[in-house]
C-alpha cells in the first residue's frame, strides 16, 4: 500500500503530465474500441441482413413428377396452424430473372421479385427509404433499390415497362409505377423490381396463387431445436417432396453469405494490423513520456540512490503509476467509445455512400462490443503501458548507475 500511495502522490505532483497521458491513452484506446466494435457490429448486421433477405430457411417443391401437386400456399397454412407460435412470418415469393426493364429509352435486364408487404416489414431494419413508400396490394406498383434506380434514372412516380419471355417463348409485358426507392444492399436487392405477387404472376403467366418459394422466419432464429421440429414435420407430412434449405447452406442460392464472410475476414485482418500499429505507437509514447519524467526527477532519484535505495522499490512505484494512468485512460476510452457508438447508431448511410452498405451490412452504422474482445484489448493496452513504463525506468536506471559509477 505504501508504494501505491507513493505512486499516487507522484502523479498528483505531475498533475499536468498525468492528465495529458490519461487523455492520450483514452483517445488511442477509444479509437481501438470503436474499430473493433464496428467490426463486431458489421458482422452481426451482415448476418442479420442476409437472414432477413433469405428467411431462416426456405421451402420449395421438388421438381420430380408426382400425381398429386403440392401447393406451397397449403404448406404455409399447415405451418401457420401447427407452429404459428414459433413463427415470426411466412413470406411467399415468386422470383424470376431475365426481365427486360425499360424507362425513358434506358434498358436493363434484371429480376422481378413478387412478395407480400410482410417481406419489407421483416427487412425494415436493413433498408432505409430514400423516397416514396412501399407498393400496395391490388395496384400496379413496384419499388426498387437506389443503385438500380440510378442505372435506369428512375424517380418516384415514374412508369417502367417490364417484359418477360416464358420458357415456352410467350412474351408478356406489364407497366408498373415506381412507388418508392430504398437504400439497401446492392448485391442483395440490386437489379430487382419488387412488386406484388399478383403482378409477378401476371407477367410470368403463372397460375393463380402460385408461388415459387416460401421464406420462413422464426421468432427465435438461434434455437436450432424449433428449426429441426418444423423441418422433420415437413419431411414426415410431404414425404420428401419439399426442398428445405437453411440460409447458411453453402449450396443455397446466396453466395453473399460467403462474400460477407470474406469481407469480415478482411476487416479482421485490417483491424488486427491497425491494432498492432496502435499498440506500438502507445508503447513508444508511454516509454518516452516516462523516460522524460524520470529524467526531470534525476536529482530525486540520485538522492535515493545515494541513500542506498534498490531498483525494486522504484520499479514497484513505476508499476503502480502506469497501472493508474493506463487503467484510468483505457477505462475513460472505453466509455468514450460507448458514447460515440450511441451517436453513430443514429447515422443513416446516404445514397452517395451506398457502397458502404457492402461493408456495414446495412444502411445504418452498428457498433457492437464483444465483452471478450473488450477484455482482451483492455488487458493488452494496460500490459503494454506497464511494460513500456518499466522498460523506460530500466533504461534510465542503467544510465544513472553508469553515471554514478563514472563519478566514483
Amino acid at each position: 500500500m505504501f508504494y501505491f500511495r507513493w505512486a499516487l502522490k507522484n502523479l498528483r505532483r505531475g498533475y499536468n503530465r498525468s492528465i495529458e497521458m490519461v487523455l492520450f491513452v483514452a483517445l488511442a484506446s477509444s479509437l481501438l474500441f470503436l474499430l473493433f466494435g464496428f467490426r463486431q457490429g458489421a458482422e452481426i448486421q451482415m448476418e442479420a441482413t442476409v437472414r432477413a433477405y433469405c428467411g431462416d430457411f426456405d421451402i420449395s417443391v421438388e421438381e420430380a413428377e408426382h400425381p398429386e401437386k403440392i401447393s406451397l400456399e397449403d404448406v404455409a397454412v399447415f405451418l401457420q396452424e401447427e407452429y404459428g407460435e414459433m413463427l415470426e412470418a411466412i413470406v411467399p415469393e415468386l422470383k424470376f430473372r431475365k426481365v427486360f426493364v425499360s424507362h425513358d429509352s434506358i434498358n436493363e435486364f434484371g429480376w422481378m421479385y413478387g412478395v407480400s408487404p410482410a417481406y419489407f416489414e421483416i427487412n425494415k431494419d436493413h433498408i432505409s427509404w430514400k423516397s416514396g413508400r412501399l407498393f400496395r396490394e391490388g395496384t400496379a406498383e413496384a419499388v426498387v433499390e437506389s443503385t438500380f434506380a440510378k442505372r435506369l434514372k428512375l424517380n418516384t412516380g415514374d412508369m417502367v415497362l417490364a417484359r418477360y419471355t416464358t420458357d415456352e417463348g410467350v412474351i408478356n409485358t406489364i407497366w408498373l409505377r415506381i412507388s418508392g426507392i430504398f437504400i439497401g444492399n446492392g448485391n442483395l436487392h440490386g437489379l430487382t423490381l419488387f412488386t406484388t405477387l399478383d403482378n409477378a404472376r401476371f407477367l410470368s403467366l403463372a397460375e393463380e396463387k402460385e408461388c415459387g418459394l416460401l421464406r420462413v422466419y422464426l421468432k427465435n432464429p438461434k434455437d436450432d431445436g424449433f428449426r429441426s421440429i418444423i423441418v422433420n414435420s415437413l419431411e414426415e407430412k410431404y414425404a420428401g417432396r419439399l426442398r428445405v434449405k437453411d440460409w447458411k447452406d453453402a449450396d443455397n442460392q446466396l453466395s453473399f453469405v460467403n462474400l460477407f464472410h470474406l469481407i469480415w475476414l478482411m476487416m479482421l485482418l485490417m483491424l488486427t494490423v491497425i491494432g498492432l500499429v496502435a499498440l506500438v505507437v502507445v508503447y513508444f509514447a508511454i516509454y518516452n513520456s516516462f523516460y522524460m519524467f524520470y529524467s526531470s526527477r534525476n536529482k530525486e532519484i540520485a538522492t535515493l540512490m545515494t541513500f542506498g535505495i534498490k531498483a525494486f522499490p522504484l520499479f514497484l512505484r513505476s508499476f503502480y503509476e502506469s497501472l493508474l494512468l493506463m487503467g484510468g485512460g483505457v477505462g475513460l476510452g472505453f466509455w468514450g467509445a460507448v458514447l460515440v457508438s450511441r451517436i453513430l447508431r443514429q447515422v443513416t448511410i446516404t445514397e452517395d455512400l451506398a457502397t458502404m452498405v457492402l461493408v456495414t451490412g446495412g444502411p445504418y452504422l452498428r457498433i457492437s462490443f464483444s465483452w471478450t474482445e473488450v477484455g482482451v484489448l483492455f488487458a493488452f493496452l494496460i500490459a503494454t503501458g506497464i511494460y513500456a513504463s518499466l522498460r523506460s525506468l530500466h533504461s534510465y536506471w542503467r544510465m544513472e548507475v553508469r553515471e554514478v559509477a563514472g563519478h566514483r
